[in-house]
């Protein structure tokens, strides 16, 4: 149930904090926050680091992740590259707020029972998390403006 609500709550906050209009654009930055935390997660599960409580779903099977902490990340990651700021300093501090948030998201599922961190370190998840957002960023307006490029030829 944990996992439906962290899907749900993504969504939403992507309905009210990305315009509908700008959803054709920031695809790829979903399709980029669903690679990378699949990713990330697989070898953080294959390494002893973490585990989670699953969904036994068909695509939890394919996957080996959560189905619905997994596909969450296509909305967040929209969210993410829609708001990082122009500026470089604000670009920092929108990095650093972002993950703490993220951070505290983790922490509160695995409160909650949903999320097991065994060999694991708040510390380590949040440089990994900001590492994480830097990746889906560049990623995201790369292939974006790869996308820009082929279409204007």
């Amino acid at each position: 149930m944990g996992w439906i609500v962290f899907f749900f709550a993504a969504w939403l906050l992507a309905l009210l904090l990305v315009p509908i209009k700008e959803w054709r654009k920031l695809w790829p930055a979903g399709i980029v926050g669903l690679i990378l935390l699949y990713l990330i997660d697989i070898l953080l599960i294959k390494l002893g680091a973490i585990s989670y409580r699953t969904d036994h779903t068909l695509l939890y099977k394919l996957v080996g992740l959560p189905t619905f902490y997994w596909t969450s990340a296509f909305p967040a990651a929209m969210i993410l590259v829609y708001h990082y700021p122009s500026q470089n300093w604000q670009r920092v501090l929108y990095i650093l707020f972002t993950a703490g948030l993220f951070l505290g998201l983790e922490i509160i599922m695995g409160w909650l029972g949903y999320f097991y961190p065994r060999q694991w370190s708040s510390v380590i998840a949040y440089c990994l998390d900001v590492g994480g957002f830097l990746v889906v960023i560049s990623l995201s307006r790369w292939v974006l403006a790869l996308m820009m490029n082929i279409k204007n030829q």
